[in-house]
């Protein structure tokens, strides 16, 4: 595609302008909105988004319930019966979730549509390679969902520039959803992925000792999930983690570094502005979907304090690889995705905390339309990068 030069301007803006903090085995990396001077402002690009999706935020939200459980994020939740599982507009949801996006990368990609045998039947992949090379790092990509909808397709852009910007070979993963496939059927398959990656290293021309994976939303969920599964079963295949915006405690227990607040979300001065309401109701239609979701996701297979549910509730994390974890400010996920960042650096595991001031949940599956999209991306390519000490890549 062809980058506008006020686009340009803010990617430029972005790299150059950021507060970092270094702090035992967490660095913290704080990005502002890059036409922004003022603190608590909404980036413009996602006000437009909002008002788009506004009514159906709206609509998630419950009549009943009072206005201290809303502000709390609690609502009345009883779990879902089969008949109220059958009868969720799955199918609705699933399309009011396709987000639109652009193709920005300068040079070929090559995409390979391929179907491997899983422990529980066929998984299909897309694959992405960058021309020519071998021993390239791979990347296994897991698309954003919630548990429930997203496809291959809605995460083709985004699994491009990663294979342009790292100039590796990513494993996208077309895992089975909900409710047609209850836990842990997602998370097998995108464990089933990691593991024929690292048996057909030679045959996909990559080094098996350079695995990163990366998951947006639920996909990040299911991302720590295998790297938890990894690291149990004794094959530490994962080298690196990059989780955007990930849900990490669906029991929404308060533990160390956790308690969820919609003040947290932003000062008061903050919400007073004028797109408080836009973000409060977003925040809250997210919420209360949310535990919709969960029900749909679990179907009572196992509780929603089982850490490969709520990986924030895991007993020990000292073993799991670098992390990066993506944050927004008005994402009503991101006290679950810094709690877990504190937590990982607290138990000696290099972890990166990369907050957008000015966003909601989901951003970067805009990609070409948020420059926050491709900066993440860019940031996630060179931690890549780094960790392995890899020469090369495109700055796209």
């Amino acid at each position: 595609m062809e980058i506008g030069q006020h686009y340009q301007q803010l990617i430029e803006t972005l790299r150059m302008s950021q507060h970092r903090e270094q702090e035992g085995y967490l660095t913290k990396i704080i990005k502002s909105v890059p036409d922004s001077d003022t603190a608590g402002a909404l980036d413009p690009r996602v006000r437009d988004t909002i008002e788009q999706h506004a009514q159906n935020l709206t609509l998630l939200l419950p009549e009943e319930g009072s206005e201290a459980d809303k502000e709390s994020g609690e609502f009345d939740k009883p779990e879902m019966s089969a008949e109220d599982i059958a009868a969720f507009p799955v199918e609705e949801i699933r399309t009011a979730m396709v987000r639109s996006s652009l193709d920005i990368t300068r040079r070929d990609i090559r995409i390979i549509e391929d179907t491997i045998q899983g422990r529980n039947g066929d998984i299909g992949l897309r694959i992405y390679r960058p021309g020519t090379g071998t021993s390239l790092p791979a990347i296994v990509y897991l698309h954003s969902g919630a548990f429930i909808a997203g496809s291959l397709d809605e995460s083709r852009h985004i699994c491009k520039a990663l294979a342009e910007m790292v100039h590796a070979v990513v494993i996208a993963v077309d895992y089975r959803l909900a409710p047609e496939h209850p836990f842990p059927a997602g998370l097998m398959d995108s464990l089933d992925a990691v593991q024929w990656a690292y048996s057909q290293a030679d045959v996909l021309g990559i080094h098996p000792d350079q695995i990163a994976i990366v998951g947006s939303s639920a996909g990040g969920n299911l991302a720590i999930g295998c790297s938890v599964l990894d690291r149990q079963q004794g094959t530490s295949f994962i080298g690196f983690q990059a989780l955007l915006y990930p849900p990490l405690n669906s029991a929404g227990v308060t533990a160390e570094d956790f308690q969820w607040k919609l003040n947290d979300h932003g000062t008061e001065n903050k919400r007073q502005q004028d797109h408080r309401e836009l973000t409060v109701g977003a925040i809250q239609g997210y919420a209360f979907l949310g535990g919709k979701v969960y029900d749909l996701y679990l179907q009572q297979k196992t509780k929603k304090t089982d850490p490969l549910v709520s990986p924030l509730l895991l007993e020990d994390v000292s073993q799991l690889p670098e992390t990066m974890i993506v944050t927004a400010e008005f994402d009503y996920l991101n006290h679950e995705g810094e709690a877990m960042a504190a937590r990982l650096a607290r138990a000696g595991v290099q972890t990166t905390l990369l907050r957008y001031q000015g966003l909601d949940h989901a951003f970067v599956e805009k990609i070409g339309y948020y420059p926050q999209a491709e900066d993440c991306l860019a940031e996630i390519a060179h931690a890549i990068r780094q960790k392995w000490g890899i020469e090369g890549g495109e700055s796209v």
